[in-house]
């Protein structure tokens, strides 16, 4: 395949134009705290309301954000795959966004279990803000991966 520098700098041009779409508005990074802390609320309602009330709730962020994608879509006109792993510089994002999420868990939990709900909450109010960051990290990722022609077909 025989590429011109015309045809290059035309591609260049088009990432370029791609990636600069790709930038979350404010509201989807409030509503994503909002919902971030509505999951850490979980344990919370499973310890003062019902266990069963507790998973019922689970779901509602989960639905919320999947509508917020669509409309972040809509509203942008580019559409981001679920399977974020086309993008390398998302992988590494993932797995530290596993590890944060897991450990906050586990934290609030303690902090429940032992009667300290007033940290708990201070854990619930710094894991939303550590959700924004992470959305801003990994659409910052995905940026690049576009400019610099990173992400994989499959």
């Amino acid at each position: 395949m025989n590429a011109t520098p015309q045809s290059l700098d035309q591609l260049r041009r088009q990432r370029a134009t791609l990636a600069e779409r790709i930038r979350l508005p404010w509201w989807y990074l409030t509503v994503g705290a909002v919902m971030a802390a509505a999951v850490m609320a979980v344990p919370f309602l499973s310890k003062y309301v019902s266990p069963v009330v507790s998973q019922w709730v689970a779901l509602v962020p989960v639905v919320v954000m999947i509508g917020l994608d669509r409309l972040w879509a809509r509203t942008s006109g580019v559409r981001l795959p679920y399977r974020l792993a086309r993008y390398p510089s998302v992988r590494p994002i993932g797995l530290v966004t596993v590890a944060i999420a897991f450990a906050g868990y586990v934290t609030e939990r303690l902090l429940l279990d032992h009667g300290q709900t007033a940290l708990a909450v201070v854990v619930v109010v710094i894991m939303a803000a550590v959700t924004v960051g992470i959305l801003i990290r990994r659409t910052t990722a995905i940026r690049n991966d576009i400019t610099e022609g990173r992400t994989t077909s499959r």
